[in-house]
């Protein structure tokens, strides 16, 4: 697989009992991850092997482990690859809870993103659910982000939006206090 030694440590780690933010391990201090790993965590985070590996092995786990330390990081250059994961694994319940959490953390790098993500109409309802969610994050954590955050909501429910009504029903039940 080829990660670095503090990424390849995510491997054994096993099951991570909460989605809870509060709850994660301080990736950076208990294995040692720093910037220069980001591209080996977003490698991680999105490697298909591991996301369908056995349901019993510590492996399974190790995507939703590098994703947390990305959030950690506030990885901005994760942001992309992020979305195109949770696009492609829609009902992955791990990614759904914790991606908008692991947006909020990185911030404001993460809404010209997501508020593409949210424009693109073929954009299935689960993973528009969780990108509006991730807005919300953005706006709880960054209060300096709050305004733009709602503006995103805004836009998506005017009438020349074409918002899926689904998905405009989403963006209304946002809370962006």
């Amino acid at each position: 697989m080829g990660y670095a030694a503090p990424v390849q440590r995510l491997l054994s780690i096993g099951e991570a009992r909460s989605y809870n933010p509060s709850e994660w391990p301080d990736y950076c201090a208990r294995f040692g991850l720093q910037h220069e790993h980001i591209s080996d965590l977003i490698r991680m985070a999105c490697d298909a092997g591991l996301n369908q590996a056995d349901s019993g092995s510590n492996e399974v786990w190790a995507p939703m482990h590098a994703w947390r330390a990305l959030g950690q990081l506030r990885a901005e250059e994760a942001v992309l690859p992020l979305l195109a994961l949770l696009r492609a694994a829609e009902d992955d319940e791990a990614a759904a809870e914790e991606l908008p959490a692991v947006f909020g953390m990185i911030g404001r790098a993460a809404i010209s993103p997501l508020a593409a993500f949210l424009a693109d109409r073929s954009n299935p309802e689960p993973v528009v659910s969780t990108a509006l969610s991730g807005i919300k994050e953005i706006a709880a954590r960054h209060p300096e982000c709050r305004a733009e955050c709602i503006g995103i909501l805004v836009r998506m429910l005017e009438p020349r939006a074409e918002t899926d009504p689904t998905n405009a029903g989403f963006a209304v039940c946002v809370d962006c206090h």
